[in-house]
């Protein structure tokens, strides 16, 4: 939808035995749907399944999180 929002995923789902990389594909912090919406960043970030990986998503924008187990 077309309005900001902010939230957090848990990540209880996860093996609680191991660790993983999740690289997280965001909006910018400009990003807009109208005025600029290819604005985006990537940032990987280690978790386990007690983490908790806090979103903001921009006017009109999405997230996609790919993750992986660390060997």
């Amino acid at each position: 939808n077309e309005e900001f929002r902010e939230f957090s995923i848990k990540t209880d789902f996860l093996n609680p035995n191991l660790k993983y990389i999740a690289t997280l594909y965001i909006d910018g912090k400009d990003a807009h749907w109208d005025k600029n919406p290819t604005s985006y960043t990537i940032q990987k970030v280690e978790i386990d399944s007690k983490s908790q990986i806090s979103l903001s998503l921009a006017s009109g924008g999405g997230a996609a999180i790919s993750i992986i187990p660390l060997e």
